[in-house]
């Protein structure tokens, strides 16, 4: 057990750090941006290693996202004087994330297939065009945010077990089962209002 964790600290330190995050995200803490930041430092790491060349790059994102994500819950909060409410995504945001969405899958499945020697271009570029999709809606605390989290998050579970990457795998099954709670949680807040 000591050898595995010596040889898996840092997958095993973005685990935690990751789970963290998730608690704050449901939560809605200003909190889970710099954290999340961490998070993606360290799975940069991990996923290069691993040869998840898009989910890597879905890190870098992350660490971008992070700061412009914090930025933004901090300037509505100066600005109005009270938390980012939740909202709904309406049709029209769906066509263009739908539209957003397809080409950023388009994109990377041509990147990873031509440029890389990824083991997985359909499943890796595609959960990386939804995750990318779902932080960019939770910068504006839109609730179907944990939806598109959901369908990303249980299909990384298969690509992460078919890799030999079963903390991770381990990490997307609390991730699908937290985008559960997260989506509940948020409704109800929603109804209330």
């Amino acid at each position: 057990m000591i050898n595995w964790i010596t040889s898996n600290w840092l997958e095993l330190f973005g685990v935690v750090s990751t789970i963290v995050y998730l608690v704050l995200s449901i939560r809605q803490s200003i909190w889970l941006w710099p954290l999340g930041a961490l998070s993606s430092a360290i799975y940069i790491a991990v996923y290069f290693a691993n040869k998840f060349y898009a989910d890597m790059g879905l890190q870098t994102y992350y660490l971008i996202i992070s700061i412009y994500g914090f930025m933004a819950w901090l300037a509505h909060k100066n600005r109005e004087g009270r938390e980012l409410a939740v909202s709904r995504t309406t049709a029209r945001q769906w066509l263009v994330l739908g539209i957003v969405t397809a080409a950023i899958w388009g994109a990377l499945y041509a990147i990873l297939t031509l440029l890389t020697d990824s083991p997985v271009p359909i499943g890796d570029s595609f959960t990386t065009a939804l995750a990318i999709t779902a932080t960019w809606m939770l910068t504006r605390k839109m609730i179907e945010q944990w939806l598109v989290f959901i369908v990303a998050d249980a299909v990384s579970v298969a690509l992460y077990f078919t890799r030999s990457m079963p903390l991770t795998a381990f990490l997307y099954i609390i991730y699908t089962t937290m985008a559960v709670v997260g989506y509940l949680k948020w409704r109800k807040e929603l109804i209330q209002r």
